[in-house]
Parts: structure tokens; C-alpha cells; sequence
């Protein structure tokens, strides 16, 4: 079975990213039925450290927290 994302609400992008007080970039994805967050690089431990309340879309300017993440693409 297929791995399936939450997107973005914008334009239902599945790669998000959050940025750091020094301005570097962590890049990832979050499973839609576990929540479980998959970065797309071997940056685990920096993604899974940091507060995901203020998320980035990588493709467009969303920006916004877990809970607007959306499941399908309409």
C-alpha cells in the first residue's frame, strides 16, 4: 500500500518544511494516518525535535500549523 501525505491546504504540496533561528531549511513530510513525520533528507533527529507550529510549504508562501494540514486533494 502506497504511503499516503497530509498537504498542503494551498496548493496540496506534500513536502513541508520548518526553519531553524539560524535559517537552515529541514525538509519533510507527515503520514497522513499516523501523523508520523518522514523527513526527506537523514535529518531526523533535527525535524523530530522541533515544534512543528509554524510549518512552510516548499512549493508556495503557506505557512501555518499541523492542524491545517489537509488529507486529499479536491
Amino acid at each position: 500500500m502506497a504511503r499516503r501525505y497530509l498537504l498542503c491546504p494551498q496548493c496540496s504540496a506534500e513536502t513541508l518544511h520548518i526553519v531553524n533561528n539560524d535559517g537552515k531549511k529541514y525538509f519533510f513530510r507527515i503520514e497522513r494516518e499516523s501523523g508520523k513525520i518522514e523527513p526527506t533528507k537523514a535529518e531526523f533527529e533535527a525535524v523530530k525535535n522541533m515544534k512543528l507550529a509554524e510549518i512552510k510549504c516548499s512549493r508556495c508562501s503557506w505557512t501555518g500549523g499541523k492542524h491545517k494540514l489537509k488529507k486529499y486533494f479536491y
